[in-house]
């Protein structure tokens, strides 16, 4: 993976679009989509239901082809790659959060969050310590050998966080993380992505519709009917101490 200077966004998308095509008609998702992601940031992508975000996030992270424009993601044009590097790549660089925690039951927390490692060949002595390590980060320390059901909605997000970071990922993008969510584990959830967010070699994105969580954004991606209408740089949230 290529080295980015300081100046250079992590992901850079340029004239975005994603069409797609029915019987008779075609239903345009995306119309010419810009948007820059910079490491060391938290990148707010707001906006109503319907209006394109999941679509955007699946495409600047190489799920989806755009119909046209160019995504450059961490150095590499995702446009240009074939379909089984963007699965390396994603494998590589790309964690994700979703709403739904994607946990799975029969696993031990320590187990579902070193899935990602052992998955790639990694050894079970070594990924459970990696586990272990990343539950520590997230504020989760001593519930390794546990199980989600265990857990509270906000811990099993918390535990989902985990794994989307064992492997280290540069970019994280997370997917209305806070929307199962009561207000105050919103709070701690967005509290968190911030202070991961702070690490100056990591991107994040967070797309939601709910305006309770911009205060925790460093810019505000503001999205309807396909386009990015503004992007607003705001002052920092306080970080979790």
């Amino acid at each position: 993976m290529r080295e980015l200077s300081a100046t250079q966004p992590a992901v850079r998308c340029r004239g975005i679009t994603r069409v797609y095509h029915t019987d008779s008609s075609e239903v345009w998702a995306l119309r010419g989509v810009d948007l820059d992601l910079w490491r060391g940031e938290l990148t707010l992508l707001a906006g109503p239901s319907g209006c394109g975000k999941t679509t955007l996030l699946s495409i600047l992270t190489g799920i989806l082809s755009p119909t046209a424009g160019d995504v450059l993601a961490l150095g590499e044009s995702l446009t240009a790659l074939t379909d089984n590097a963007r699965t390396c790549f994603r494998r590589r660089n790309v964690g994700f959060v979703f709403q739904q925690y994607h946990l799975l039951p029969s696993l031990s927390i320590g187990e579902n969050v070193a899935l990602p490692l052992t998955i790639a060949g990694i050894s079970h002595r070594r990924a459970q310590a990696a586990a272990v390590d990343v539950l520590r980060q997230v504020g989760l320390p001593g519930v390794a050998d546990d199980y989600p059901s265990r857990l509270s909605g906000g811990q099993q997000q918390r535990v989902a966080i985990a794994r989307s970071l064992v492997h280290q990922p540069r970019l994280l993008v997370c997917d209305e993380p806070t929307a199962a969510l009561d207000a105050q584990a919103g709070r701690q959830i967005m509290d968190l992505l911030k202070q991961i967010a702070s690490d100056a070699r990591r991107a994040v994105l967070v797309v939601t519709h709910d305006p309770r969580v911009f205060e925790f954004g460093d810019r505000i991606a503001q999205m309807d009917d396909g386009r990015i209408d503004r992007v607003e740089v705001t002052s920092a949230a306080p970080a979790l101490t």
